[in-house]
């Protein structure tokens, strides 16, 4: 199975960054509230998956029909961190 994934640039993330934002928390204060807005915004479940990172390397993943965020549950994953998560998936 090959895995076809596009270049972006970080004009191309800043953009959808930037259009995340708009949509979903266009005050723009800080923190972000990240968890709310996957979770209760965007309908996703945010499901804990223990052992993830030590078995597989990666913090977390979205599942194949785009229903939940899987992540690793040892401790609680920065904002950015979750961001980066949901942005690359």
């Amino acid at each position: 199975m090959s895995l076809n994934v596009p270049h972006v640039t970080y004009h191309q993330l800043r953009a959808a960054a930037e259009a995340f934002l708009k949509r979903y928390h266009s005050s723009r204060k800080i923190p972000i509230p990240i968890e709310q807005i996957i979770e209760f915004q965007m309908g996703l479940d945010i499901v804990p998956l223990p052992g993830l990172l030590e078995a597989y390397d990666v913090d977390g993943f979205t599942s194949s029909d785009l229903s939940n965020l899987l992540m690793k549950s040892s401790r609680r994953l920065t904002e950015r961190r979750l961001c980066s998560i949901f942005i690359c998936n």
